[in-house]
C-alpha cells in the first residue's frame, strides 16, 4: 500500500513529463527523403530497335542507404542496315560522384565515349513525357502504395548518361550498365529507416518492341520487402542468375532474393522499399512502443531509486545525514545508475534510438527533464515516508 500510496502522489508528475513533447523543438527525425530518378535506357532518335530482353538487378546492403544496381539489355536490329543512335539513361550519381560502368558487347566504354546531359528543364520535360514525374511509396510492411505525394522534390543530381551505340543488321547487342543507387529515406514511419527505391520503366516504351523484362532483388536476411509491381520471393537455387556475384552464390542462405518476370513491359515505374528489423525487439516496429518502453524505464527507474534512498536515508537519526547528505547522494548516484540502466537498454535494443523521445537530439532535452526531476523528488518522497514512519 505504500507504493500505491507514493505511486498517486507522484503520477501527475510523470504524466506531465510524458505531455511534454520534446520533439517538437528537438525532434531526431526528419520527412520522407525522396528517391531521385533513375531508369532505363531510352533512345534519342527515330529507330527501328526492340528490346529482346532486359535484366534488371539490384543488390542491397545491411545498413547501407544504396544498392548495387546490374541492368543487361539484349537488343536486336531486324533492318537491313546498320543503325547508329544516341542512348539516354536517367542517373543520379552516387555520393562516389562515379558514373556508371558501361559495357557494349562485353568492351567497356571509357568516359571519354560517354556524354552528361545536365539540363534541368529539359529533364524534367523528360519525366512529364513518360507520366514519371510523381513519386510511389510501398510501404514494406503493409503492403499498402501512398500516392499522394508531389512530384520529385530534388532534381538537383540528376543527371542523363548519353553515349553512342552501333547496331549491325541483324545482329544482337548487350549493353550493361553497373552503378550505385542511393535510396530515399524515411525515417518518421517506424523505429528504423525505411530505404525507398524508383526505377523508371516508362521511358522504355521508346523502342520499338519490348519483349521481356527480369526484375531481381537481392536483400539481406530480416528485412521487411515492398514492391508495387508482382515480385516475390524466389525459393530454388540462384546459380541460373547469371549477374549475381560470388558473395552472393557463396552464401545463399544470408540473402532474400525477390523476382519479378514480364513478358512485356509493365504499365508502371518500378519503386520499392525495404526495412531492416535488426536492432529490433521481436520484430516490432512500432516506433511508439520503443519511445514508451524507454520513458517508464527512465522514469519509472528513477522514481523507485530515490524511494529507496529516501526510505535508507530516513533511518539516520541525524538530521544533516537525512536532509543534506541524502539528497546529494541520492541526486549523483541515481542519475548515474540510471543512464547505466538506459545504456544497457539500448546495448540490448539498439534501435530504441531512433525513438522521438529516447533517441537522437531529444533525447538531450529528455535527459535534462530527468536530472531535473531526480533533483526534485527526493525531499517530498522523504517527507512522505517519515510521515508514514511516524504513524506506524
Amino acid at each position: 500500500m505504500k507504493h500505491l500510496s507514493v505511486l498517486r502522489l507522484y503520477f501527475p508528475i510523470i504524466l506531465f513529463l510524458f505531455l511534454i513533447d520534446p520533439t517538437g523543438v528537438l525532434a531526431n527525425s526528419a520527412p520522407v527523403h525522396q528517391p531521385e530518378p533513375n531508369g532505363t535506357l531510352t533512345p534519342l532518335s527515330n529507330h527501328s530497335i526492340m528490346v529482346k530482353e532486359e535484366k534488371l538487378q539490384f543488390i542491397l546492403r545491411e545498413d547501407k542507404s544504396e544498392a548495387n544496381v546490374t541492368v543487361k539489355y539484349a537488343f536486336y536490329n531486324p533492318t537491313e542496315h546498320k543503325e547508329e543512335i544516341v542512348l539516354a539513361f536517367p542517373y543520379t550519381p552516387s555520393k562516389y560522384k562515379e558514373i556508371p560502368k558501361l559495357l557494349v558487347n562485353g568492351k567497356l566504354y571509357q568516359e571519354k565515349d560517354i556524354s552528361i546531359y545536365e539540363k534541368r528543364e529539359e529533364y524534367e520535360s523528360f519525366l512529364d513525357w513518360f507520366d514519371s514525374t510523381s513519386f510511389l511509396y510501398v510501404d514494406p510492411i503493409t503492403g499498402q502504395m501512398l500516392e499522394d505525394w508531389d512530384a520529385y522534390d530534388v532534381i538537383e543530381e540528376a543527371q542523363i548518361v548519353t553515349f553512342q551505340v552501333n547496331f549491325p543488321p541483324k545482329e544482337e547487342v548487350t549493353i550493361q550498365l553497373e552503378y550505385t543507387q542511393e535510396a530515399g529515406i524515411d525515417k518518421e514511419s517506424y523505429i528504423n529507416p525505411v530505404y525507398l527505391y524508383q526505377y523508371l520503366l516508362q521511358p522504355a516504351s521508346a523502342w520499338k518492341e519490348f519483349h521481356h523484362l527480369e526484375v531481381l532483388m537481392v536483400v539481406p536476411k530480416g528485412q521487411y520487402f515492398g514492391a508495387n509491381l508482382p515480385i516475390s520471393l524466389y525459393q530454388g537455387s540462384l546459380e541460373s542468375f547469371e549477374l549475381l556475384p560470388g558473395e552472393i552464390l557463396n552464401n545463399e542462405q544470408a540473402w532474400d532474393v525477390y523476382i519479378g518476370v514480364f513478358d512485356t513491359l509493365p504499365s508502371a515505374n518500378l519503386a520499392f522499399s525495404t526495412i531492416s528489423t535488426k536492432g529490433t525487439a521481436f520484430g516490432i516496429m512500432n516506433k511508439g512502443i520503443y519511445d514508451l518502453l524507454g520513458m517508464i524505464l527512465l522514469w519509472g527507474t528513477s522514481t523507485m531509486l530515490v524511494f529507496l534512498m529516501a526510505r535508507l536515508f530516513n533511518r539516520s537519526t541525524k538530521w544533516w545525514v537525512k536532509w543534506v547528505i541524502g539528497p546529494v547522494l541520492s541526486f549523483g548516484l541515481v542519475n548515474i545508475l540510471v543512464f547505466i540502466i538506459y545504456g544497457m537498454f539500448i546495448e540490448i535494443v539498439p534501435s530504441a534510438t531512433n525513438g522521438d523521445w529516447v533517441g537522437g537530439y531529444s533525447f538531450i532535452f529528455v535527459a535534462f527533464l530527468l536530472i531535473i526531476y531526480n533533483g526534485l523528488i527526493y525531499f517530498p518522497i522523504l517527507f512522505f515516508v517519515s510521515k508514514r514512519r511516524k504513524k506506524l
